[in-house]
């Protein structure tokens, strides 16, 4: 149920808003549910809009459904679509209970980003264990107030809501994953499936990026397990059936990265950004090592070991072909290599490694020492690094020079003292063959 909320707990005239097609190829939250729901089941839906879910239901899975939706206009464009229609803000109010007068029991109960709007969405949840069949379920869909992109708002001192998404300007309750799963608890359910939606921060309705936050905590909030997550999926089942060991609970909350490596290969003399491969990863914990196929017929390749930044350690690059596996040592970079470390100012690190016609497979393994820090600070700390290597290299040349001098001088001074030593042996010897000729003669 979406729309404007009054002080009558009432939400009038806005769900064209949500008036969406049902695209069953996109990972969305409508599909995921429409997907959960088994073929000629019982269904009770809150919230329709305009029936596109309704629809699906009826016509492709032979469900007999059931709807409350509050807004009279789209309400009654689902209602051809369902068994029984309660419509309007009276009946339509799903805080007033009339769906509970027809004592019908359903397979499944559906609350599309609808919790979110209700005052009291605690005691709805309590309310439907009357009016699920002993087996059935609950399929929940919340946006996550934790997202990242609302921690960056609230720490630049925002709070703005939009028409639609995550602060839709509709929502009186918001939920992250511990809280839902606790109000569900305290409600009578056990959660035995979770799936989540995930959009990266830049990418959603809210307009900020981790660039409106210092790059450090930019990191923590990237390194956050959930920071990325949209919106949580969830199947309820009765306490008491999770108790006895009748449902399997399951959780699949894959992650994305902001994070990406990416590898651009050369084709015909030129690099061609269609023939790329990337895969995100998190840096936080200091290491890279990725493995990718390489696109025959490329002679080059621009390896660009992550979007920002860094300072790379020990970096190894392999390149695995049929016959054989070698160590690529010579390549080049825009980063500056000092010892086993290449420094990479910019935001666009890069290096370039040479392919031979027979390689398959490129292998990246390197430490990531630093990444994503301020440029200019670290750019001077780098000069001063360059200066420091230099002066140590100065200091040596001029120490290898002294001592070259020094050496040539020692030398010299012992030649020197060697001639003098031959020159008076040689007098010395002239002067005792002198005496003893003399001597020979008396």
């Amino acid at each position: 149920m979406k729309g404007e909320y009054d002080s009558e707990k009432s939400y009038r005239g806005v769900m064209g808003k949500y008036d969406f097609g049902l695209d069953m190829y996109d990972e969305n939250t409508i599909s995921w549910i429409a997907n959960s729901v088994e073929p000629d089941s019982d269904v009770l839906e809150f919230g329709p809009a305009n029936g596109r879910l309704t629809r699906y239901l009826k016509e492709y899975k032979n469900c007999k459904v059931d709807i409350v939706e509050i807004d009279e206009e789209s309400g009654s464009e689902a209602a051809q679509y369902a068994e029984n229609a309660l419509i309007g803000v009276d009946k339509g109010d799903i805080e007033k209970y009339y769906w509970l007068e027809t004592g019908k029991k359903y397979d499944f109960i559906i609350f599309a980003d609808v919790l979110e709007h209700l005052v009291h969405a605690d005691e709805v949840l309590k309310r439907c264990r009357i009016a699920v069949k002993e087996t059935g379920k609950v399929l929940v869909s919340v946006p996550n107030v934790a997202h990242n992109s609302v921690i960056i708002e609230l720490l630049n001192d925002e709070f703005h809501y939009n028409p639609t998404g995550i602060l839709d300007n509709t929502h009186v309750r918001f939920f992250t994953r511990s809280s839902f799963q606790r109000m569900a608890g305290e409600s009578g359910w056990a959660v035995v499936n979770e799936r989540a939606k995930r959009i990266r921060v830049g990418e959603t309705e809210i307009k900020n990026t981790y660039g409106d936050v210092p790059k450090e905590l930019a990191k923590e909030l990237i390194h956050r397990p959930l920071g990325d997550v949209y919106q949580y999926m969830f199947v309820l089942t009765p306490s008491t059936e999770y108790l006895y060991g009748n449902q399997i609970r399951t959780v699949s909350l894959d992650s994305t990265s902001h994070y990406i490596t990416e590898l651009v290969f050369e084709n015909n003399g030129e690099y061609d950004f269609r023939k790329t491969c990337d895969r995100y990863f998190d840096p936080y914990d200091g290491m890279l090592d990725v493995t990718f196929d390489v696109i025959a017929g490329s002679n080059q390749v621009q390896v660009k070991p992550i979007n920002s930044n860094c300072v790379l350690g020990d970096l190894e690059i392999q390149v695995l072909s049929k016959d054989n596996t070698r160590t690529i040592t010579e390549f080049s970079c825009n980063g500056k290599t000092i010892g086993s470390q290449i420094f990479f100012v910019n935001d666009n690190p890069c290096i370039t490694v040479g392919l031979q016609e027979q390689d398959e497979k490129i292998r990246i393994s390197t430490k990531i020492l630093k990444y994503d820090f301020e440029d200019e600070l670290f750019g001077e700390l780098l000069s001063v690094l360059e200066y420091e290597q230099g002066h140590i290299q100065q200091v040596c040349q001029d120490y290898e020079k002294e001592m070259a001098r020094r050496t040539d001088e020692y030398e010299k001074e012992k030649n020197a003292i060697i001639s003098g030593y031959e020159a008076q042996i040689r007098k010395m010897e002239e002067t005792n063959t002198g005496f003893f000729k003399h001597g020979a003669k008396r």
